[in-house]
């Protein structure tokens, strides 16, 4: 876990990979044994382990699978506006972004 404190409380970052079936992650005309490779994110208090987000990031299958690529994606979904007040704050992503590439 990948750990950052931001308003006197400690965050944490943890990455998951995995290979999945496609149909089962609302890829569009995909093949029944079609998988693809994807990089799960959980953005959680790093002492209770509740999340506070979450984000995906789907490999295309003709696409190299690179762990780096496909984290910074998922991050980046986690940052998408959910109408998180605390996801939503830009220092709380900077601290986040910045935990992540000082890892």
């Amino acid at each position: 876990m990948i750990r950052f404190d931001f308003d006197g409380t400690e965050y944490g970052l943890q990455f998951r990979h995995s290979e999945v079936l496609a149909d089962s992650i609302g890829v569009p005309n995909s093949d029944v044994e079609e998988t693809r490779r994807i990089t799960l994110v959980d953005i959680v208090e790093a002492d209770s382990k509740v999340p506070v987000a979450h984000g995906m990031s789907i490999c295309h299958p003709y696409d190299p699978f690179v762990k780096d690529e496909g984290r910074r994606r998922a991050l980046t979904s986690a940052f998408t506006p959910q109408g998180n007040t605390l996801v939503d704050n830009k220092a709380f992503r900077k601290a986040a972004w910045e935990a992540y590439f000082g890892r």
